[in-house]
Formats: C-alpha cells, sequence, structure tokens
C-alpha cells in the first residue's frame, strides 16, 4: 500500500512540473504616453582618425507598463533606410522610463560606418516588435543631426547631460573634483554603461583614468663594437677571419672570435701555470705558479677587450675580471 501511494506521489509530481506554465503571459503593454527623440550628437576622430560617435537624448514615459526600457524598446541607426545599428536604453532609473541617453559607436573600418554628415541617416525610437502592444507598435524618428569633428567636445556633452539627468533623478551623478566636473560613481556606472568607449574618448570624465603603458623605443645598436671587430678582416690588420667556423656552428664570427680568444687565454693561463711549476719544482697548484699565470690571464683579457677581438658587452665584463684577477694576484699572500 504504501508503495503503491509513493508510486502515486511521484506521477503526480512529475506531471505538475510539466504542466505548461509557459501559458501564463502578461497583459499588452500600454502605449506610452511620452517617447521622443531630443537630440542625436555626433562625433568624428573620437578614439581614432574617421570612426564615430552619435550620442541620443531621449525621453520615455508611461502610465504604467510590464516591461524595463531595455526590454520595450529598441533605437535603431538607419542609413538609405537600412538598418545598421540598434542598441536599447539602459534601464537605471525608473527602470528605465525616464529621459536617458544612448549611443552607436563605430570603428573607422566598420563596414556599416555611416557617411560622415549624410542627409540620409535616421535613428528611430521603436517599440520591441516581439512584445504584445496595445494597438500598433510605437515608433519615433529623428534625423537631425549635430556634428562635431573634435572628441574634445565630447566630455562637455556628457556633463551638460550628466546635469539634466541628474535634476530629474534626483541622483548625484556629477560633482566639481578639484574644480573640474566629474563624473560620480552613478554616474561612471550609467554613462558607461549607456556610451561605449567613454572613459578612451573623454578621459577627463573620471577621477581615476586607466592608461596603456608606454615604453622607450630607442634602438640601440652595437655597431661600434661590430666595427671594432671587423678591423681583422682588414688584410693590413692581420687577416683573421672565422666566418666559415662560425657558419658551422650557426653563430655570429663575432661569437665566435670571442669563445676563442677566451680558450686562448685560458690555454696560456694553464701553460704558464704548468711550465713555472715544472721550473721551480713547486707544482703548478702553488702560488709561485698561479700569480705570474693569473697576471698574464688578466693582461690577456684586458688586450682582447681592448683589441676587438672579443664583442663588446663581453670584452668589457672580460676587461673588468682581467682586471680583478690582477689585483687578487698582487694581493694574494698564499704559501708556495
Amino acid at each position: 500500500m504504501l508503495k503503491k501511494l509513493l508510486l502515486v506521489s511521484l506521477i503526480s509530481s512529475l506531471v505538475f512540473f510539466m504542466l505548461p506554465i509557459h501559458n501564463v503571459v502578461k497583459a499588452a503593454e500600454p502605449q506610452p504616453t511620452t517617447r521622443i527623440i531630443n537630440s542625436i550628437d555626433a562625433y568624428n576622430n573620437a578614439i581614432n582618425d574617421n570612426d564615430q560617435l552619435h550620442i541620443v537624448s531621449f525621453e520615455i514615459a508611461t502610465t504604467s507598463s510590464n516591461y524595463t526600457a531595455t526590454e520595450s524598446y529598441i533605437l535603431r541607426f538607419y542609413s538609405d533606410g537600412v538598418e545598421i545599428a540598434t542598441t536599447t536604453p539602459y534601464s537605471y532609473y525608473n527602470e528605465g522610463r525616464t529621459q536617458g541617453v544612448a549611443a552607436f559607436f563605430f570603428d573607422a573600418d566598420d563596414a556599416d560606418l555611416p557617411i560622415w554628415t549624410s542627409d540620409n541617416l535616421s535613428i528611430k525610437l521603436s517599440g520591441n516588435p516581439a512584445i504584445d502592444w496595445d494597438g500598433d507598435i510605437p515608433n519615433t524618428e529623428q534625423d537631425m543631426w549635430n556634428s562635431w569633428n573634435s572628441n574634445t567636445l565630447i566630455g562637455a556633452k556628457v556633463r551638460t547631460l550628466a546635469l539634466v539627468l541628474e535634476d530629474i533623478w534626483s541622483i548625484d551623478l556629477i560633482e566639481p573634483v578639484n574644480g573640474i566636473n566629474k563624473l560620480t560613481s552613478y554616474g561612471e556606472t550609467y554613462f558607461e554603461s549607456a556610451i561605449p568607449n567613454l572613459r578612451k574618448m573623454a578621459p577627463s570624465l573620471f577621477t581615476s583614468i586607466v592608461t596603456q603603458p608606454s615604453f622607450p623605443t630607442d634602438n640601440h645598436s652595437s655597431t661600434h663594437g661590430d666595427e671594432t671587430m671587423d678591423r681583422w678582416l682588414i688584410s693590413g690588420n692581420g687577416t683573421f677571419d672565422v666566418s666559415g667556423l662560425a657558419t658551422s656552428f650557426g653563430t655570429s664570427r663575432n661569437w665566435i672570435m670571442s669563445g676563442l680568444w677566451v680558450i686562448a687565454s685560458l690555454v696560456m693561463l694553464i701553460l704558464t701555470t704548468y711550465g713555472i711549476g715544472r721550473t721551480k719544482g713547486t707544482g703548478f697548484t702553488s702560488s709561485i705558479a698561479l700569480k705570474p699565470a693569473l697576471y698574464l690571464f688578466g693582461f690577456m683579457m684586458i688586450i682582447g677587450s681592448f683589441m676587438g677581438f672579443m664583442v663588446l658587452q663581453v670584452g668589457l665584463f672580460c676587461g673588468i675580471i682581467g682586471g680583478l684577477i690582477i689585483i687578487f694576484a698582487l694581493f694574494w699572500r698564499g704559501s708556495p
């Protein structure tokens, strides 16, 4: 009996959750009492050369609504009667049914970039056709533009709009900072959402500015060092060309020369130490054998640095090492 009751309960639950609850629909959306485009301002070269920014100021008002302005309205940009871009109001205050701002930004290489100051441009504030409207779908069109060729006026326009909306919404959107009006956190949230790339186009509107770090582009070359080493290719100085060997090792001639000079200096160090130790009978590890060899090795490093037998950077380093070796040998007081 208990199993039957559990089975009936399970089936009832499945049937309940499978009911078509989507059949519960909202009532028809009432017509707005106000639906106008107040102004359209276009700015050329907003970020880069020949790009465009179009700022739209609009007003929507309703006695009642089932949707936010983002859900119920669409701003459509037309060029020669063809829709090239769309956006929606940002529902920030009163669900967006108020005065507000939206914007269209076109990169210079955008295939739909409008013809600047063309007479065949228009913007429509239209109702969302996916909504069941009480009557015809609302539609308002504006084809009058204010056009500006300077992006420096974008900040001034946003400041004006912020002051207007601040008065209507009773929200602190802009305030003076060190004598300059800048957006508050509320203003930044709204206008950055309503106007794409605003921080890049008008950084003076913001109290904190994010910038790309710049890196020095100075070109530092080793031309002088190369010329010094190239002197050994001239027959008058005694030709010392190891280009073939460098090609075999897959490296540059200069580095092969540096390596050979260091190897030669080490060989000289070993032979000198061995010879002195053999002559004196002290062994090649004694201070008597090592001191003269260290002098010679240090001088070899210094000579190689200045004579162009080594890459400039390596030569300078080895020259310093050579000097330190000589100093070490002079003050070394090890026992024989």
